[in-house]
């Protein structure tokens, strides 16, 4: 997984930690990977993950990761 001041891949800059938002009924949560299409899924039986994101401080390339455990 990235960690916060790693160097970016694609200018070499500095990378910082933060979360995707989601927010449902106003309060914010993180955002999730839910597994399946999301047409043809029962999203209560899917998997679901946490995801972190980290963003270059220089360029703005973003790499986001989930979770290895639900």
């Amino acid at each position: 997984m990235g960690i916060s001041g790693s160097e970016c891949k694609k200018c070499g800059g500095v990378m910082e930690e933060g979360f995707v938002d989601n927010r449902v009924d106003g309060e914010n949560q993180f955002g999730i990977w839910v597994e399946g299409n999301p047409k043809n899924i029962s999203k209560n039986k899917a998997r679901k993950y946490r995801m972190q994101a980290y963003r270059c401080m220089s360029c703005g390339y973003t790499e986001i990761y989930s979770e290895m455990k639900p």
